[in-house]
């Protein structure tokens, strides 16, 4: 696939991690790993944003430097031609956005996924040791918008996969990233229709060619389904998977007025918040 490479580092497209510490506070393995997560978080955020065969970004360090702390700048290396520019700085700014809203509450945020959550607590890993005490994640073009990786941030990822309570149920949205080689078995993720969010869905090996099968459709999966302290779906361990038609096009003109109750006493703001919070 043809790509372009731009110098994005002006831009919100790329990230400045910042590490609040003395020079020499974290070691070297320390600090690609943790540079490492944050790549990753990056790519993850931008499936979950944007699922389906859409042309992905590749990441580079832009630079590297010691200002008042260890910062580095990790930026697009190369821009597919394919790929929508008004999507390009979706994963810097899903990703900030989404740890803004860790630091304050124990919830899976919009385009994250479990796995993403779990990356945030891995990236402060360094917190507390060597006098450091936060991670700090910003776009390099919105100067007053960052995220912090503290003990509070932490804390509150750690809540928010935390499972909380079990029960028989299902969910349903397309199905995304499968990963075969896992020590217990075949994982995939569900993007939930209406939420931006997805879930884990943890399956036997005997069920892996069905995974296969459904990958980029529209499912519905059942099973034992894990939820967080706020009632959030974290993940599902699978026993059955059904394949669903694809949704029609339909605008929101063809369906504006068709169940005036469907709220019942909820206003529209209300509801959503209900919604959003699945």
């Amino acid at each position: 696939m043809a790509s372009t490479s731009t110098a994005w580092a002006d831009s919100d497209v790329s990230v400045e991690v910042s590490i609040d510490g003395p020079r020499r506070a974290v070691g070297v393995r320390a600090y690609t790993r943790l540079l490492d997560q944050v790549l990753l978080s990056l790519e993850e955020v931008d499936r979950v944003a944007l699922p389906g065969r859409v042309a992905r970004l590749e990441w580079a360090v832009e630079d590297l430097s010691f200002k008042g702390g260890l910062k580095a700048v990790i930026a697009p290396r190369k821009v597919p031609r394919l790929r929508p520019f008004g999507t390009v700085s979706t994963p810097a700014l899903s990703l900030v956005s989404g740890i803004k809203n860790l630091h304050a509450t124990p919830e899976i945020p919009q385009f994250f996924s479990p796995g993403i959550v779990e990356r945030v607590e891995q990236i402060g890993r360094p917190v507390g040791d060597n006098g450091i005490e936060r991670v700090e994640i910003r776009p390099l073009s919105h100067g007053s918008v960052s995220a912090v990786v503290d003990f509070e941030t932490v804390s509150n990822a750690r809540q928010a996969i935390n499972v909380s309570r079990r029960s028989w149920g299902s969910i349903q949205g397309q199905l995304d990233v499968i990963k075969a080689n896992t020590r217990s078995g075949p994982r995939a993720q569900v993007l939930i229709e209406g939420t931006r969010r997805a879930i884990t869905v943890r399956a036997s090996a005997d069920q892996a060619n069905t995974l296969r099968d459904a990958w980029g459709k529209r499912v519905l999966v059942g099973g034992e389904l894990h939820r967080n302290v706020l009632g959030q779906a974290v993940r599902l361990d699978m026993t059955e998977l059904q394949v669903l038609p694809e949704r029609s096009a339909t605008s929101t003109f063809d369906i504006l007025g068709i169940s005036p109750n469907w709220t019942g006493d909820l206003s529209t703001e209300e509801f959503m918040r209900q919604v959003r919070s699945v």
